[in-house]
């Protein structure tokens, strides 16, 4: 018997009820990330982050580059081999898409330096994120 979804995403996927526990986590001022199981989506985990909101003067570069270096590192704990990552940051919390692009290439560079993950994917949600992002890696030495 499956338990009841701790919520929908807007596509139906359903996730594992732990997720509202880690969520509760990330919104801690040391933004605490965990990996749930993910219910009906075609991977294995979720892991969570909730990235600085500019909006609300949490303009940190180190902050929202801990998002993607703690997120990839918890990737590797639970033996993920790939991971997608989002534009964390991008969207409605006001990052400029350069900085965020600047912050995750960085980041993954240093995360990938450790055995483990054999892909990060970044899924972006604008032409103008994937120019942002092409141009970063480009930067740091990733085509």
């Amino acid at each position: 018997m499956r338990s009841a979804p701790a919520f929908t995403g807007r596509t139906g996927e359903r996730f594992d009820p732990k997720v509202a526990v880690v969520l509760q986590k990330c919104e801690r001022p040391d933004r605490a990330y965990g990996a749930t199981g993910a219910g009906d989506l075609p991977c294995r985990w979720v892991v969570h982050t909730v990235g600085p909101n500019r909006h609300r003067g949490e303009t940190d570069p180190a902050v929202l580059a801990s998002c993607f270096t703690r997120s990839l590192e918890v990737a590797r704990d639970v033996g993920a081999r790939s991971v997608a990552v989002p534009a964390v940051g991008a969207g409605v919390y006001g990052w400029a898409a350069d900085e965020v692009a600047d912050v995750a290439a960085g980041a993954t560079v240093a995360a990938t330096a450790e055995p483990g993950l054999d892909l990060v994917r970044f899924v972006l949600f604008s032409d103008r994120l994937h120019a942002a992002f092409t141009a970063a890696l480009a930067r740091h030495g990733i085509r």
